[in-house]
């Protein structure tokens, strides 16, 4: 009798929260479209002036690794807007990341985009802030995931099949304590995972690699990285999401790398051209 009552408390926790809206000023600051080719392909999120996070697989397409050169961001905006867009110069991933990964290299999902121009911040466009310590949650707690969808097109569903996810939207959800989404799960879940409960699908068309946030408009922190799965978004278990926490030093050490490797080659171009003046000033002195 006991594990009844304990099920059916722990299902309440599923009696979502799936209330929608526009996405908030606070969120669509930070938060970007990833665009493959004048098609969306993930979302992501600002971390720097230069660095956009997202999953590792929004850096491939069939299997290959997409040429950075045709990928740009759309920053600044609840819609689409291609005057606010950067392309990327390199996407970097996790150095354990397979793409034909197993359930334990999936924990390695992880990438920074760098762009080829760095962001203007201003009210429209910042950085989020990350989570930088493990949160194991022993209840529950709300929370919300930002993600692309689709216009509505109530005449044309065919047509519909068509348009890219252009509308930037906020979905509330519930981060489940780790060992109510173990009952559900029925098994052990790793400690670089939140359990969010949401309507199966709500996120699958626009959210992979977008952010679960925690907080308010005064202060909002990114803990996770949206995971797209097929058998999460046909079910209505929790998905299972990384925590940024996780991978927080490696997001770190991996842009200061980006930016110690960019400040040494822009003092290898200051050097060149200082060579090249130097002896163009030589040659025109010779007689």
């Amino acid at each position: 009798m006991s594990k009844v009552i304990k099920t059916t408390l722990i299902l309440t926790h599923l009696i979502i929260i799936c209330s929608s809206q526009n996405a908030t000023s606070s969120t669509s600051t930070f938060v970007v479209a990833i665009i493959l080719r004048g098609t969306f392909k993930c979302a992501g999120t600002i971390i720097s002036q230069s660095h956009v996070l997202t999953q590792a697989n929004c850096c491939f397409e069939n299997s290959m690794l997409i040429e950075p050169k045709n990928l740009m961001v759309i920053t600044g905006t609840p819609k689409w807007d291609v005057e606010r867009r950067r392309y990327v110069s390199k996407c970097v991933t996790h150095e354990n990341f397979y793409h034909h990964s197993n359930e334990t290299e999936k924990k390695f999902d992880i990438a920074i985009l760098v762009l080829e121009t760095p962001l203007i911040l201003d009210a429209k466009v910042n950085v989020v802030k990350l989570d930088a310590f493990t949160a194991n949650f022993n209840k529950l707690i709300q929370g919300k995931v930002a993600v692309w969808k689709k216009p509505e097109l109530e005449d044309d569903q065919e047509k519909l099949q068509e348009i890219n996810p252009s509308i930037l939207t906020d979905l509330n959800v519930n981060i489940l304590a780790k060992e109510d989404c173990k009952t559900l799960h029925k098994k052990i879940i790793e400690d670089y995972y939140f359990c969010v409960s949401l309507k199966s699908g709500d996120y699958c068309e626009g959210g992979t690699g977008g952010p679960l946030l925690i907080g308010d408009n005064n202060r909002i922190v990114q803990v996770g990285i949206i995971d797209y799965n097929d058998d999460f978004c046909k079910n209505s278990l929790p998905q299972l999401f990384y925590g940024t926490s996780y991978y927080y030093t490696w997001i770190r050490n991996e842009i200061r790398k980006l930016e110690l490797s960019k400040k040494r080659s822009t003092s290898w171009r200051k050097r060149t051209r200082f060579y090249a003046t130097t002896t163009e000033l030589i040659n025109k002195n010779v007689h």
